[in-house]
């Protein structure tokens, strides 16, 4: 008897380690990534960006990341000197990239482009002339690396379905010229982007046919094994009183 009793605790004992084990295993976070790249978006132009939603069925989405990298901005600047003497000017193409979505989150790249400079050009040993124009030469401008946000707020909502991130409103570039030298002087520029957008979903995966069988056998078992010790043990004591 008493080796029965001890050999049902012992496995009941067993089995219960085993059914915490796996309750407390934490699930896996799994990510989903939907990828696009665009091109020639020109000065203040605006591109509308349409991805994937999360497919509820897949588990529970924890965290949206919104990426925006490889940015480069191929184009010129250029300026006027309307002075009405010989000026210097240095002048380069400088500005933005950004995407936002309806619900206030926002990446925003900011551009980094040479500088040209007037002074000791060939062309313009005493300055810029009134009236002239200089214009940089043809330029490739980059950022290294890129910009991501990430959503873990009620926002994350909006991007759960089985359509398009519509709430994913627009990919903007805000490019300017930026001017050092007297003034008054006229400005002009003229660029386009180009880059990769991403939206990673981090989720927590539906568990497993075969996880849900094992917690469902661990539990019968620890279930099957408690009455057979509640029989042999708790039962036989109660007769005997």
């Amino acid at each position: 008897m008493k080796t029965n009793t001890k050999q049902s605790f012992r496995t009941g004992s067993l089995l219960a380690l085993a059914l915490a084990a796996l309750l407390s295993a934490p699930l896996s976070a799994d990510t989903l990534t939907y990828m696009s790249t665009f091109s020639g978006l020109s000065d203040s132009g605006t591109i509308p960006v349409n991805l994937s939603q999360f497919n509820p069925s897949l588990g529970t989405l924890t965290e949206v990341t919104l990426e925006l990298s490889n940015v480069y901005v191929v184009g010129t600047a250029s300026v006027q000197n309307t002075t009405g003497d010989y000026q210097d000017y240095s002048i380069s193409l400088a500005g933005q990239y950004k995407i936002s979505d309806t619900s206030g989150n926002r990446i925003t790249i900011a551009l980094t482009t040479p500088t040209y400079t007037t002074i000791g050009n060939p062309s313009y040993p005493l300055g810029l002339p009134n009236g002239a124009t200089f214009t940089t030469p043809s330029e490739t401008n980059s950022t290294p690396g890129g910009g991501l946000v990430n959503i873990t707020d009620g926002s994350i909502s909006a991007y759960i379905g089985t359509g398009t991130t519509a709430t994913l409103v627009s990919l903007k570039s805000s490019n300017g010229v930026t001017v050092s030298g007297p003034s008054p002087y006229n400005t002009n520029s003229s660029s386009l982007g180009s880059g990769t957008y991403e939206i990673i979903y981090t989720y927590t995966a539906v568990p497993e046919p075969a996880q849900t069988a094992a917690w469902m056998i661990a539990f019968a078992g620890l279930v099957l094994v408690g009455r057979k010790y509640f029989r042999r043990t708790v039962a036989p004591a109660s007769l005997s009183a």
